[in-house]
């Protein structure tokens, strides 16, 4: 729910930041479509109910759960060096 905002809010900026870059796409009407996006979005989210953002927190903190036991367990920054598998 929070991404699309955020993204709508950095697109118009790209071409400040980083100029050079060739651009695969263009948004079209920058920087109005974007702010317009990101505004109604963040109405569409306002006017959610309560138990839909219960609903959201719930789902997100499972999610973050399972995704930080997963990597607590399978990164390789945490496991020695000896114990890595050779880069290829």
């Amino acid at each position: 729910m929070f991404v699309p905002p955020r993204c709508a809010q950095r697109a118009p900026w790209l071409p400040i930041v980083m100029p050079h870059p060739a651009r695969a796409t263009r948004v079209p009407g920058a920087p109005v479509v974007p702010l317009i996006s990101a505004g109604l979005c963040l109405f569409l989210m306002a006017h959610l109910q309560a138990t839909t953002w219960i609903a959201f927190v719930v789902w997100l903190v499972i999610g973050l759960g399972i995704y930080f036991l997963y990597a607590r367990r399978n990164a390789l920054l945490h496991t020695p060096s000896d114990a890595r598998p050779a880069p290829r």
